[in-house]
């Protein structure tokens, strides 16, 4: 029967390792955009393989010499190696 407590039907599985760092790069990106927002630029995510994130950068921060961006990943993800597809408006 479907739906009782304990049948596969409404027991949460647990988030896969992928599942779980697509999670998190999609938070931080959504951090990122809304301090990003005021100075025209945007990131967004072009895929994940393994421990590498590739995102792309719009707009003007992606010349910034703060590196928001970058800091950013390294404070909330140490563990990935994140590469940058850049394109300046």
């Amino acid at each position: 029967m479907d739906g009782l407590p304990g049948t596969a039907s409404n027991v949460k599985q647990p988030l896969s390792m992928m599942d779980n760092i697509k999670q998190q790069v999609l938070e931080v990106i959504h951090n990122l955009n809304w301090l990003l927002e005021a100075h025209d630029s945007h990131v967004t995510l072009i895929k994940i393989k393994g421990n590498q994130v590739s995102i792309r950068c719009i707009g003007h921060c992606t010349e910034c010499e703060t590196d928001c961006i970058g800091v950013a990943f390294k404070e909330r993800m140490p563990g990935i190696i994140l590469i940058r597809k850049n394109k300046i408006s």
